[in-house]
C-alpha cells in the first residue's frame, strides 16, 4: 500500500536503501476505548444531575435530603469521570503507528518510540490467527521481534491487506535467515525456532529428539492451530499453537527439506 503523503523520516533510514511502501497501522480496539470513555462520561453526567432531577419532582425528596444526596452522587460522578479519563487516555495513546518498508529493512514509528532495523536484525517472526466473523474468514496478526527485544505488530484488523504486507516482510527476513540456518546446521550448531530446537540430527521438542529419518512432515490442526510432527504413520502432538512458535515458516522450510532425507 503506497502512501502519497509520506511523513518525514529520520536520516538514519537512508542506510535501509530504496523506499518501497508505507503502511498506516491502526491499533486494535482503539474505537472501543473511546466508546467506553464516552459511556463513563455520560454516566458521570447522569449521576451528577440525578439530585437535581429529583429536586424538580414534587415530594421526591424530604427536607434535608438534597445535600447528602448531592454529596454521594458527586463522589460517584468523580469516580465515573476518572474512569472515563483513563479510557480516553488509552484511546489517545493508542494512536496509529506508521511502518515504512525499504529494500534492506523497515522503520516503524509508534506512540512511544521508533524502530529502525535491517532484515538481518529481525530475529523472530510470530503470527496468529483469529476468526473474523464479519468476513467469515481468518484474520492474521504478525509480530516481528528485533535483536534488542523491540517488536512491530501488523494486523489485518488495522491494515486491510496486512497479511500480504506481512508475508512480503517475512519473505525478506527468510531470505536472510535461511542461509544462516543452513550454515549453522552444517557446522553442527542448533537453530532455535522456540520451542523447537533444530539440530543436525533432528528436532528436539519436549525433551525428546525426533531424528530426520523418523520425520516425514509437519501439519497444523484445523481448529486448535496446534503444530503436529508427522513420523510415518505416527503423529507427534506438540500442543504448541502456531502463535507461540518463533520463525514458524523457517521451521516449516527446514522440515520440508531435511525430513526423511537426511541430506547433511
Amino acid at each position: 500500500m503506497d502512501s502519497p503523503d509520506l511523513p518525514i523520516l529520520p536520516p538514519t533510514t537512508e542506510k535501509l536503501g530504496k523506499f518501497i511502501e508505507a503502511i498506516d497501522v491502526k491499533p486494535q480496539g482503539r474505537r472501543q476505548f473511546l466508546l467506553v470513555a464516552l459511556a463513563w462520561f455520560l454516566g458521570a453526567a447522569g449521576v451528577y444531575i440525578y439530585p437535581f432531577i429529583l429536586k424538580s419532582i414534587p415530594n421526591a425528596l424530604g427536607p434535608g435530603d438534597l445535600y447528602p444526596l448531592r454529596q454521594t452522587t458527586g463522589m460517584w460522578a468523580v469516580v465515573f469521570l476518572a474512569f472515563g479519563l483513563v479510557f480516553l487516555a488509552v484511546y489517545l495513546f493508542k494512536r496509529n503507528h506508521f511502518v515504512a518498508v525499504f529494500e534492506l529493512g523497515l522503520f516503524c514509528r509508534s506512540s512511544l518510540s521508533s524502530v529502525i532495523c535491517r532484515w538481518d536484525q529481525i530475529s523472530e517472526v510470530y503470527y496468529s490467527t483469529a476468526r473474523w466473523r464479519r468476513h467469515d474468514r481468518l484474520r492474521y496478526t504478525y509480530r516481528f521481534v528485533t535483536n534488542n527485544g523491540k517488536y512491530i505488530t501488523i494486523s489485518e484488523h488495522g491494515v486491510p491487506n496486512g497479511k500480504e504486507i506481512s508475508q512480503r516482510i517475512q519473505s525478506k527476513v527468510l531470505d536472510v535467515q535461511w542461509p544462516k540456518a543452513i550454515d549453522a546446521l552444517n557446522k553442527a550448531q542448533a537453530v532455535i525456532c522456540h520451542p523447537f530446537i533444530v539440530r543436525k540430527d533432528g528436532i528436539f521438542i519436549h525433551r525428546k529428539l525426533l531424528r530426520w529419518e523418523e520425520l516425514s512432515g509437519m501439519e497444523t490442526e484445523k481448529w486448535s492451530h496446534h503444530i503436529n510432527l508427522i513420523c510415518g504413520s505416527k503423529v507427534v502432538r506438540t500442543k504448541r499453537p502456531t502463535s507461540s512458535v518463533a520463525n514458524l515458516e523457517l521451521l516449516r522450510l527446514l522440515i520440508a527439506r531435511f525430513a526423511s532425507k537426511n541430506r547433511f
